[in-house]
């Protein structure tokens, strides 16, 4: 039986940021994370803004628990992200 799930992937976006040497703004990529609520059927539920660092994914999965896990089916998030980044805070599981 499928089940829905919580997945942590990384994300890439370009901002602006100002060139001190020549004063004139140029982009800019940055990397950060992106956590995705999947339902049984595969759809895309819910998906975060980008995340910058651990700290604020993390933050943002214990506010979702608290939203969505009654105390009768706890969710695992499953760490799609390339290094597995979050393998260290207990949150990752084997599936790529």
């Amino acid at each position: 039986m499928k089940t829905g799930s919580i997945q942590i992937h990384d994300s890439k976006r370009r901002i602006l940021v100002l060139n001190d040497e020549t004063g004139e703004k140029e982009r800019k990529t940055v990397t950060g994370y992106i956590v995705k609520s999947v339902g049984k059927n595969g759809e895309v539920l819910q998906c975060s803004e980008v995340f910058n660092d651990h700290k604020a994914v993390k933050t943002h999965i214990v506010a979702m628990n608290k939203l969505w896990n009654n105390g009768e089916i706890e969710t695992t998030p499953a760490d799609y992200t390339k290094e597995q980044k979050f393998t260290n805070y207990g949150l990752a599981l084997p599936g790529i």
